[in-house]
């Protein structure tokens, strides 16, 4: 029986995880902090283990060394919603199998995660599967062919607002850096506060014009938010309103 661990200190992420991957031959344990996540590193041998960056008692890097003491062969998925600074990715590259970001498909991440489980440690780069083909949320893994984040496309994009709740953001234009993109869509950082199902035009996108709101977080400390866009089809773009932020 294969042995998963889940630590994150949100609980949906855990029950969804834990709920996607337990059957007759998985065993699957969750933990909301990182006296949590040692407590079952050290009573069992693991296999996976999925792991947030950020938890309130303790930094998930911390607990890989842990995992990789108790269970050397263990698979190790880093998870985050926010930036990686380049200390962070040396440890994560030294101690971890992949990075991934975000909100995910959960039967996308399924799969990735099944081929991830199933290899050893890789010969040469060749030995790893092709990345391209989750693309939309991984952002690193252990092949050496793909030891980079996406890279950025345009530096900054003007948005306008289609259609919101809010119908007083007609009219307002604002802007926002790029911080990763695929075909199905982008991750910015803005000043503008999003919600979940505005439906944005954006100007000079390196794809599609229109896209809608799936996600949105505070950027750290920063009055600066993180928002995930996909893409959605449009045959005429609508031109951005005549007003601005302040």
């Amino acid at each position: 029986m294969r042995k998963i661990l889940v630590v994150d200190d949100e609980y949906l992420m855990c029950y969804v995880l834990t709920a996607i991957f337990h059957d007759e031959e998985t065993e699957v344990t969750s933990a909301l902090s990182g006296k949590a996540a040692l407590k079952a590193i050290n009573e069992s041998h693991l296999d996976l283990c999925f792991l947030d960056i950020h938890l309130p008692d303790m930094s998930g890097l911390e607990l890989m060394k842990e995992i990789r003491n108790s269970s050397p062969n263990a698979k190790i998925i880093v998870m985050t919603s926010g930036e990686v600074t380049g200390v962070m990715m040396k440890s994560i590259r030294e101690n971890a199998h992949s990075l991934i970001s975000k909100f995910f498909d959960l039967d996308q991440v399924r799969q990735f995660s099944d081929r991830v489980i199933k290899m050893g440690k890789p010969r040469h780069p060749g030995d790893y599967f092709a990345i391209k083909d989750y693309s939309s949320f991984v952002k690193w893994t252990a092949d050496d062919n793909r030891k980079q984040e996406r890279q950025r496309v345009y530096e900054c994009i003007t948005c306008c607002f289609v259609a919101s709740s809010n119908i007083d953001r007609s009219s307002v234009l604002f802007t926002a850096n790029i911080l990763n993109a695929s075909e199905a869509g982008i991750g910015i950082l803005t000043d503008y506060k999003l919600q979940p199902g505005d439906l944005v035009s954006l100007s000079n996108a390196p794809a599609r014009s229109i896209g809608v709101v799936r996600w949105h977080a505070c950027a750290g400390t920063t009055k600066s938010y993180r928002a995930g866009i996909q893409f959605v089809e449009a045959e005429n773009a609508p031109t951005p309103g005549i007003s601005s932020l302040p």
